[in-house]
This record gives C-alpha cells, structure tokens and sequence, in this order.
C-alpha cells in the first residue's frame, strides 16, 4: 500500500505542477501496481476456491488473472486444470494451445506441450457412458439431472434420445420451463407413460388438458394446474374431464386458478386423493352431494368467497381420515366461519387446522405434497378465527397435552360476546410443548381476563403475539405479570393495545435488570407506549430484535429521550435489527448514535418523516458504516 500511495502522491503533484509526463510515468507505474496487487488477491482467491473445490468460482478468477495478466502462464494451466475436471476437455485444449503461444518459458512450453497431449489423448478415448453403461447404472445417474435438462439431453444424438426415452426416473416430475415451452411441451407426449409428477402453468394449462384427454398417463399421481390470469371459463369446462382420464392413479390435485370448483364432484371423480391443494375463486355445491372419501388426509382451500357450511359439514363427516385442514377465505376476515362446532367428534386423526389465518396446513412446498401424512389422532397446530367458543375443542385438547405446538385464536365479535366457559378448555389441561400462542380479542373480552390461567398453562412458550381490536383497550396488568414469569417466552409481539398500565412496564424493567434475560424479539404496534419503556429496552441484554410498528402514537417522549434512546443503543445495546417507523422521528444527533452502534445490521426507518439534513447524514454515514438499511417510504 506505501508504493500505491508513493506513487500516487507523486503523480498528483506532477500533474499539479504541469510535469505530464512525470505524471504519465507515475500514473503507468501506479497502474502496474494495483493489477499486480489484484492478481495476487485473484490467485490468493482462485487458491481458496480451489480448496472448497468450487470449480466454477476457481474458473472465474483464473479466467480474471489471465484478463489482467495475459503472459500468466499459471493462469492457463488453471483454467485447463479446472476444464478438464468439468469434462469439458476441448475448452480446455482451446486455452492451452492460447498459453503455448502467448511466449512461454522453455520449461512452460515443454509443460504445456505434455498437457495437450493428455488431453488430446483422454479426447480421443473418450467414452460414451451414456450409450454404453448397464441399464441400471444410467438410471441411477439420471436421477440427478432435471427433466428440463433431460429435454435437453433428447437433442444429443439418436442413441441418447432411444437411452432416456427408455428410462422412467427423468421424467417422473415434469415441469416445462417458460423458456423453452416450444421443445419441452411438445414432448410431453412421448413421456407421457413415464410421468408421476405434472405441473400446468399459465397458457399451457389448455394444452396440457388437450395432452391428458389424448395420451395415457398411467403413472401420474401429482398433478398442478396454475391458471391465475383470467376468469377462464373453458379451464372451468376442461377440468373434469381432465380429471377423469386421471382419476384412477391421482393422489395429490393442487389447483390455482380463477375458476369454481365443486368439491363434491370433484372428490366424487378422483376418489383416490390423499391431498387437495384449492386455490379458486369459490366452491360449489354439487346436486349428488359429498361422496364418502376415505383416502383424503389434507385438503387446503384457498377462495375469494368464504366456504358455505354445508360444503364443510359434509367434508368432515364423508373424510373420516383428514389429519390437515385448511380454510381460508382471501378478500375477508369478519366473515370466517366457525368451524369449531362443524367438527364435533368428526375427523379424529386431525393434527393441523387452520381457518382464516393463511398458511397451508404446513405444506410449504412440493415435497411437503409428495411426502405421505404421518398418523396421530393429536392437535399438533390450531389456528382458529372467529370462534365463539373452544368447548368443542375439550376432547382434541386433552388428548394433545405432549403433541400441540401452535395455538392462534381469533374470537368472533371481538370476543364480547362469549364467557369465561367458553375459553376454560384452554388452560385445562398443561400443554407441555405449546411454543407459540396468538390471541386476538378485544382485552375487554372473556378470553383476555382468562389469559393469564392459559399462560401458565403453557410452561413451553417461546413465541406470544397478543392483538387487540382496533379501537383498543387497557390490557390487564395481570396478564404481564403472567408474562413476566415465563422462562422460554423470547419473541414478543402487541398490536393494538394501549399499553398505559403498570403491567409492560414492570415487564420490561425486569427484563432490562436480570442478567440473563430471555426476550430477543419485541414488537410494538400500540398506542400510549410509556417513557420508561423507551429507556429500559434497549438496556434488556438478550434482545436482537426492536420493531416499533405503524400504529405506535401517542408517544410520552420528547426528542431528548429519542436522543437517549439512540444513545443507549450505540453504547449499551445488543441489537443486531431495529424498525422504528414515522411516529418516532429521529434527530440529527440520534441518526449518528444509531448509526455508530457496534452491533447493529439491518435498520429500517420511514425516511417520509425526517429531513433533508437528516437524511443527508445518515447518508453519509453509512458509507463508513457496514449496516443494511432499509427506506420505507422510499420511491
């Protein structure tokens, strides 16, 4: 770096003094200097790639040396070195036959010679194991490509294109790529007889539907139609008799698109489904009514309009083996059917529900689809909006005392009208390993004041979201002092709550004075948050992560005590996140204390509401300093 500089001074200061050609001369100097620097931190990198044998990183920066370095002879033997270990033994005689005339020592000349010999001598003895290995043996290594690669493969030559039309394993999951719709959907056909996995996308849903009225597909158990551009009513009149020619091998139906479905006839058709995927405009109701399905283990159904009750009474009562259940209707949360009192002592195998919080039953991707549904007749997540009461849930809860892990409820109308029975199931029984609760209610309701018997019910509990209605309310102080003696609780989150009682406040004082406190997530949405609070969270030792959400006002702070705030989080705190949105304006002074906090990563804040200065510096000052930033109100 001394010689970088040398020779930068110097060639400022001839140019200053109009010495161009002095300058020139440095300034050719300095250049030389910093390419010899770049090539030992390449080579230094490539030397590091090569050791977590990342070929294609090892490749880039050997490519690079020898970009910045032509007569890098070490860099072409690297580059070939890499070429050859990829197969790729032509590129890698292309680039030894570049080395051997770029001028080469005599030594480096004879070593090159040697290696274009041995690549010439593996390109001429290069064997074809595709064509040439036992059967089993190219399975097997077709397992490991794509079928859009294996599309690919079909165009290598005649013998490839007999080989993989033969093997089954390529073709069992075939999802043509947008990019190549014109090569790879037209060969649907041919592997039709192959295929267990099918997914129709977008303009191609028609097509494919065209493909399995025309040809056999006896292995399809897994079919995916997404189609969410228009209303199409020629989908909705192409489906079932899609459907029917499938019916007898099909397991699992996941559909996404603008149309209506009748759950009836569609379990009536392909009455060998285990799982259903329903991501439609609505269900129907069918004249011939629920078919008896004894196979059907989840059923998620995503609608714009909620579900009629007596499509879901007679799928609970004709799916006697439902084990995950998803309900959720898209446009609305008031109008969320209470499915508590539909279930009565129908589906006893189930361990996921879900209605009117999203999700899908913990079915995240394809995998989750594929992969059989293990059997329990115990609650392991319950996410339940609109309830009026839990008493139907007793039996479900008490068998589920080591296996529930999740429990969110919503009470219907807010909760004001239901009492404290209706909500004693939950904290009649310890749950054992119950790590997440959310409860949303207005905290003047019976669930509220029953809240604090629940909380020690659940010795387990990591994750406790508490949401209030949106004209909010005092919270019960007792409910924080139920809080405060949780072990394991560490994410916590309030929306909609006024928080001007003694109980937070005492929570997170206590917090902020033990020596190994628990909380590492708090997030704030409400209003009236008092001072003490400001100053004692960021004293809290364990915390990571600090949100203050949209809805914080009426805040008992002036701009010294944001100054304080940000202070504290500069010098004491462990914050590695930090959300603070418009209602907390922050000042000149208490951008530089944030910004100048040593843990910090990531901050996010509502640039809408501080000034030009301000954002000016905070500009500034991230230059220096290694934070992500987020800009909410940022175009």
């Amino acid at each position: 770096m001394a010689k970088i500089d040398r020779y930068t001074v110097k060639a400022r200061d001839a140019f200053t003094s109009g010495k161009l050609e002095v300058a020139l001369r440095m300034s050719t100097h300095l250049i030389d200097e910093l390419r010899s620097q770049i090539v030992d931190a390449l080579e230094l990198r490539a030397s590091i790639w090569e050791k977590k044998v990342n070929l294609t990183e090892e490749l880039k920066d050997a490519l690079q040396i020898k970009k910045y370095d032509m007569c890098n002879v070490g860099a072409y033997l690297r580059a070939a070195k890499v070429y050859s270990k990829q197969e790729k033994l032509q590129e890698a005689l292309d680039i030894l036959f570049e080395a051997s005339c770029i001028g080469p020592g005599e030594d480096d000349y004879t070593l090159i010679q040697q290696k274009i010999a041995k690549a010439e001598e593996r390109l001429k003895h290069r064997v074809d194991f595709i064509t040439r290995a036992p059967y089993d043996i190219v399975c097997n290594i077709l397992r490991y490509i794509s079928p859009n690669d294996a599309f690919t493969c079909l165009e290598v030559c005649d013998r490839w294109r007999q080989v993989l039309l033969n093997c089954p394993v390529p073709w069992e999951a075939v999802h043509p790529s947008y990019m190549c719709w014109h090569k790879e959907f037209d060969m649907v056909p041919t592997v039709s007889h192959h295929i267990q996995r099918l997914s129709l996308h977008f303009v191609k849903c028609e097509q494919g539907f065209k493909f399995l009225n025309e040809f056999q597909f006896p292995r399809l158990q897994y079919l995916e139609i997404l189609d969410i551009t228009r209303n199409n009513q020629r989908l909705h009149d192409s489906l079932y008799p899609a459907l029917h020619r499938v019916a007898r091998t099909l397991t699992v139906l996941r559909i996404n698109a603008r149309i209506e479905v009748s759950l009836g006839k569609l379990l009536t058709i392909c009455s060998r489904l285990v799982k259903a995927d329903l991501h439609v405009d609505s269900i129907t109701d069918w004249v011939a009514g629920m078919p008896p399905t004894t196979l059907l283990t989840v059923i998620n159904i995503t609608t714009q309009l909620p579900a009629h009750r007596s499509n879901l009474a007679q799928l609970f009562q004709c799916a006697p083996h439902l084990r995950k259940i998803c309900i959720y209707p898209m446009n609305t949360r008031d109008d969320i059917l209470d499915i508590v009192p539909l279930l009565e002592h129908h589906c006893p195998e189930l361990t996921h529900i879900v209605n009117g919080f999203g999700g899908n039953v913990g079915c995240t991707n394809v995998s989750d689809w594929i992969e059989p549904c293990e059997s329990s007749d115990r609650l392991k997540s319950v996410s339940l909006g609109n309830v009026r009461s839990t008493i139907p849930l007793l039996s479900r809860l008490e068998r589920a005392t080591d296996s529930l892990r999740i429990l969110h409820i919503k009470a219907a109308g807010n909760g004001l009208d239901s009492t404290l029975a209706d909500w004693l199931p939950l904290s009649s029984f310890v749950m054992h390993n119950l790590t997440g609760l959310s409860i949303e209610a207005d905290t003047n309701s019976a669930l509220y004041r029953h809240l604090p018997n629940m909380l020690y019910s659940y010795p387990a509990l990591e994750r406790l979201k508490l949401r209030a209605s949106w004209n909010g309310a005092s919270i019960l102080d007792n409910v924080f002092a139920a809080v405060a003696d949780m072990k394991n609780l560490h994410d916590l989150e309030l929306e909609y709550i006024f928080l001007n009682g003694q109980g937070f406040s005492a929570y997170i004082e206590k917090q902020a004075r033990q020596e190994s406190p628990t909380l590492k997530y708090l997030y704030i949405a409400c209003a009236d948050l008092p001072r003490d609070v400001i100053h004692n969270i960021t004293r809290i030792k364990s915390l990571e992560k600090l949100t203050f959400g949209d809805n914080v006002s009426g805040l008992q702070t002036t701009t010294s005590d944001i100054d304080e705030f940000a202070r504290q989080i500069a010098e004491q705190s462990y914050l590695k996140y930090l959300c603070l949105p418009g209602d907390i304006q922050l000042s000149d002074n208490a951008v530089r204390y944030v910004v100048s906090s040593k843990s910090l990563e990531v901050l996010d804040i509502d640039i809408q509401y501080i000034t030009k200065k301000t954002y000016s510096i905070l500009e500034h000052l991230l230059v220096h300093r290694p934070i992500m930033t987020d800009f909410i109100g940022e175009e």
